[in-house]
């Protein structure tokens, strides 16, 4: 009787203590549930779950072993790319984890590629990215102020040297640059003609804003437009002054007067000439020594022509006569009439 008494009260002493060292779920006076190895539930926080050093909060649909369920890791400090604070089973080094006060970032395989922050710096992206959409930035009339032309864009725009590059990938390999051949500019080297395109991180590393140099280059091209026309104005002039000369050249190389025969002359004379195809009016003049104009003849032939002067058309004296194609002297020449007969 008396082992069996022994025997009883040793089983309910192990039950006793089996139930209080194994207690899970508490319920405090105001509400709050807690789960897991807690005494007092945080104050103000309705559910309270404690897993312990290396324990994590699963959810999944089923008792089995989840294949990928959302998981919550029950850490105490801030969270690491590598530790998550929410995250998957399975896959539990991609999610999203908290390493500073008012930050939130994102980890995809222990590797940062994202945070948001209430820094000068709203968001971060590490890495590179593709969108099937376009990217829209505030520029309405009525957001801004101080509004004015961009001055010497095109010779500013000379200033620039574009390079080829490839970033250290070995040195910074939590910044996930691309590979290969890059093209751009270096920042410290814009920030000397335009500074508002480059800005510094939190480290004091620069970065480029490449949409800021966009309106820069529609500026230069429009002033460059504008220095190609003048140009080419000036051009049209110079090649109509050309052309002009080289007609006039041409015009009197073809054309020609030639010294009247016979001179000096008592009966009548011959003067010849040669007239151009293309020629529209040609004339010869014949003036006294005293430059008042005698006779205009007109010229309607073209090529060799032949114009007789007869004796009776003209007082014996001196004479010059011109011939003028296109409002244009070709030659003036000499001759004589004399009163013999």
């Amino acid at each position: 009787m008396k082992k069996s008494l022994i025997i009883t009260l040793s089983a309910l002493c192990a039950i006793v203590l089996y139930s209080t060292t194994f207690a899970q779920v508490k319920v405090a006076t105001n509400g709050s549930v807690a789960i897991g190895t807690v005494n007092n539930p945080l104050t103000n926080a309705r559910l309270q779950v404690v897993s312990g050093i290396g324990g994590y909060s699963v959810f999944s649909q089923t008792i089995s072993i989840p294949t990928s369920s959302p998981m919550i890791r029950g850490l105490n400090t801030f969270s690491t790319a590598t530790n998550p604070d929410f995250t998957w089973w399975g896959n539990d080094q991609t999610g999203v984890f908290h390493p500073a006060n008012n930050v939130l970032a994102f980890t995809i395989g222990g590797a940062e590629k994202g945070r948001f922050s209430n820094g000068a710096n709203a968001f971060t992206i590490i890495g590179s990215g593709f969108a099937s959409g376009g990217f829209w930035l505030n520029s309405d009339f009525r957001y801004k102020k101080n509004i004015a032309e961009i001055k010497d864009p095109l010779k500013r725009i000379l200033q620039l040297q574009g390079c080829t590059y490839e970033f250290k990938m070995d040195e910074y390999k939590s910044l996930s640059f691309n590979s290969g051949s890059n093209l751009g500019f270096i920042a410290q080297d814009l920030a000397k003609v335009f500074p508002e395109a480059v800005k510094a991180d939190e480290n004091g590393y620069l970065a480029v804003n490449y949409d800021m140099l966009v309106p820069v280059l529609v500026e230069s091209i429009k002033s460059q437009q504008k220095i190609i026309e003048s140009q080419n104005e000036r051009i049209s002039v110079l090649e109509n002054n050309s052309s002009n000369y080289n007609n006039s050249n041409q015009l009197q190389s073809s054309a020609k007067l030639y010294q009247n025969t016979p001179n000096p002359f008592n009966a009548s004379t011959t003067i010849k000439c040669e007239i151009p195809s293309d020629s529209k009016v040609s004339e010869l003049y014949i003036y006294d020594m005293q430059g008042t104009q005698i006779r205009n003849i007109k010229i309607t032939d073209k090529g060799s022509v032949s114009i007789v002067l007869r004796s009776g058309e003209l007082k014996p004296g001196m004479y010059f006569y011109s011939l003028i194609i296109d409002n244009k002297e070709i030659d003036t020449k000499k001759m004589i009439l004399t009163n013999d007969n």
